[in-house]
């Protein structure tokens, strides 16, 4: 009886955290210190933000979109550690704060970022179903404003890819 109810109060202070995780108000990526260029996009009920990006001696772009304040997917194009996330809050373990990173199948920042663009097209209807937060689940977002978003994506992402970029100055992986 009483490792039912450790277990319970358990569950109970799992699910606490996550409603306060959930109603923190957080910094978009483009806002933070490791980012420049920043460029805002939005159709219908979503946004998206592009973005140079450095991380220690690496350098790139990324892109985040969003459905309010939930970031849906985050695509980190940088060279050999690039890696994308999708619904990062729910992928985000309570105990210890990491968030779960999908590594990306090519090394090179401008293979990255045509990864992410079919990331965008392939996983937002996914992350959007599959949302923790009910207002994000409910949204009624079309194909054609998915597909306008990952056109939108593809555009900035491309116009901000430099020569001089972590994996692209480096050269790719030979297989």
């Amino acid at each position: 009886m009483r490792n039912w109810w450790l277990g319970l109060r358990r569950l109970m202070n799992d699910a606490r955290r996550r409603r306060q995780l959930a109603r923190q108000r957080r910094p978009r990526r483009g806002s933070l210190p490791s980012t420049t260029a920043v460029r805002q996009l939005r159709v219908a009920e979503l946004e998206a933000e592009v973005y140079r990006l450095r991380v220690g001696e690496s350098a790139g772009v990324g892109a985040s979109v969003y459905a309010g304040n939930e970031e849906l997917l985050r695509f980190d194009c940088f060279g050999p550690s690039g890696h994308f996330h999708i619904n990062i809050r729910q992928s985000q373990s309570v105990a210890s704060g990491k968030v779960q990173r999908i590594a990306f199948l090519s090394d090179t920042v401008s293979e990255q970022a045509a990864e992410a663009v079919r990331g965008v097209r392939r996983n937002l209807r996914n992350a959007i179903e599959s949302n923790w937060h009910p207002d994000v689940r409910a949204l009624a977002v079309s194909e054609e404003a998915i597909e306008q978003l990952t056109c939108l994506v593809a555009i900035e992402l491309n116009a901000l890819i430099s020569p001089g970029d972590s994996s692209d100055r480096e050269g790719a992986r030979s297989d």
